[in-house]
């Protein structure tokens, strides 16, 4: 979804700005960037008349500029021309989001009237988990990647767990929090999805970050007698759970690709029970499912985004982790 802010004749609401016929359009909608990383902004520049002039850009934060620059301008009529700012992102404290804007104008030349898009852009620190290692230990998180992926995120990062090698090891675990790698398939690994929701209705949370295929049953939809623990509660969602874990964070455009989703959960089932089937991906599907197993038990949940494989280029995705973890785990406030 693009974010639009156009221009007619002194004409402002909460998503478009109208002066005489030129238009801004930015084609990324992200709201995050990384300390320090070269930002790339592509803004689309229609006007209805030949236009040259300047593009100039500013980066703000409680109204001091933290970076400015312009580009020239030569756009044909009725022609878009789309238009590349490179803004190399400050330095900021570990531990600190910085709220921040970019405004973005177009002026023809000798002209005092720019036409003007301004949009949020939070800037954070590199480490999601500054000065929280000793929490991280606290939280006792196992973690069970045969891909070691997620596992090799975890040893560069500092985040520490406890490997669990085989998946029958699972049953051994009475607290903390089970983590299942990236990448994991429930059709390589029968047994796993059992083994997770009784951990979870023994009081251990459990996440499983995004799995690579395969299938289980929704528990409380087959026979009385099926082997896997009834939750009280069962909910999925959306991308949108991303900003009601944490309402700073993006819920699309991840670079560098843009997917916010690797895995989705879709429900399959006739007139049997129904099963929970892992796909791909985009399409339909959910990538949020949560069972809640309280108040003698804990949670398990499934998630489809790609916080392992993007922790390095998207802010959204690391800080989402530390989101879940804190939803999982006794919540600490963040220093600044």
């Amino acid at each position: 979804m693009k974010a639009w802010l156009c221009i007619v004749a002194g004409f402002l609401c909460a998503s478009q700005v109208v002066i005489a016929e030129v238009s801004l359009v930015c084609s990324d909608n992200r709201q995050t960037a990384f300390a320090k990383e070269q930002f790339r902004e592509h803004v689309v520049v229609t006007s209805t008349d030949p236009l040259v002039g300047r593009l100039t850009w500013r980066l703000s934060a409680a109204n001091a500029t933290l970076a400015s620059g312009e580009v020239p301008l030569n756009a044909k009529g009725n022609e878009p021309a789309d238009i590349e700012v490179a803004i190399q992102i400050p330095e900021v404290k570990e531990g600190v989001r910085l709220p921040a804007q970019l405004e973005v104008a177009v002026a023809a030349e000798k002209s005092d009237k720019p036409v003007r898009l301004v949009r949020p852009l939070t800037i954070f620190a590199q480490d999601a988990f500054a000065f929280r290692k000793e929490w991280l230990k606290g939280l006792e998180i196992s973690l069970f990647d045969p891909a070691e992926k997620t596992s090799a995120c975890f040893e560069k990062h500092e985040v520490a767990f406890k490997a669990v090698n085989k998946v029958d090891a699972i049953s051994e675990i009475k607290k903390g929090i089970v983590v299942v790698g990236e990448g994991v398939s429930f059709a390589d690994y029968k047994g796993l999805a059992e083994l997770l929701h009784r951990a979870a209705a023994q009081g251990v949370s459990v996440i499983v970050l995004a799995p690579a295929g395969g299938e289980f049953p929704l528990a409380g939809t087959g026979d009385p007698d099926e082997a896997f623990p009834v939750p009280g509660n069962i909910a999925v969602s959306g991308v949108d759970i991303i900003r009601k874990l944490d309402k700073q964070l993006d819920v699309s455009g991840w670079p560098p690709d843009g997917a916010v989703a690797d895995a989705r959960l879709r429900l399959r089932g006739d007139k049997g029970p129904v099963t929970v089937e892992v796909a791909q991906g985009g399409g339909d599907g959910w990538v949020w499912m949560e069972l809640d197993y309280r108040p003698a038990g804990n949670r398990l949940v499934a998630c489809g985004f790609p916080m392992i494989r993007k922790w390095e280029t998207a802010p959204s995705a690391s800080y989402l982790f530390a989101a879940i973890l804190e939803s999982m785990g006794k919540k600490e406030s963040r220093e600044n």
